[in-house]
């Protein structure tokens, strides 16, 4: 119902530690069209990502995050 009042909205799928793997898992289970809805996913203290040692711990990709979470 809101996607048909304001088609051009973009959202953002956010988790903190175990939401991470909520968000993992929800992302998961959707279907192209409402993936497509996501602009971007923002994940803190992601228990399935390890910091490799001198990095900043910051991934960013464009439109190719469903296939990496």
């Amino acid at each position: 119902a809101a996607k048909s009042r304001c088609p051009n909205t973009k959202l953002i799928a956010s988790g903190y530690s175990q939401g991470c793997q909520i968000v993992h898992h929800a992302i998961s289970q959707l279907d192209a069209t409402t993936a497509s809805w996501i602009s971007s996913v923002l994940l803190f203290g992601d228990p399935r990502k390890w910091l490799i040692p001198g990095s900043t711990g910051v991934i960013a990709k464009q439109k190719q995050w469903t296939d990496k979470l």
